[in-house]
């Protein structure tokens, strides 16, 4: 049943989804002069940046959810952004 039926429709179902998210051409130099080493340098920036503005919230719920939602996140593009440089291991933290 879920060769003959499911997973062919599945199939069909993902590749009529159009590409939602390119990384290569996010982080690709630009017509600007923004190179791409300055764009991440500037993304890790502002998660920074968002990570302490996470404690300055002042429900516990609210800082516990959007800090684990930011590391989600930022763990997430640094594995995407690490596989450009394969000579280097991802190392994760026990947090990430």
């Amino acid at each position: 049943d879920w060769t003959n039926y499911l997973q062919p429709e599945i199939t069909k179902m993902i590749e009529s989804c159009p590409p939602t998210f390119d990384e290569a051409s996010l982080f690709s130099d630009s017509a600007m002069g923004d190179t791409a080493e300055s764009k991440r340098l500037e993304l890790k920036r502002r998660f920074r940046q968002l990570l302490q503005i996470m404690q300055c919230v002042g429900c516990d719920r609210c800082k516990l959810w959007g800090t684990l939602q930011t590391l989600g996140v930022g763990t997430a593009l640094r594995i995407i952004l690490d596989e450009d440089e394969p000579s280097q291991a991802t190392n994760l933290s026990r947090q990430e």
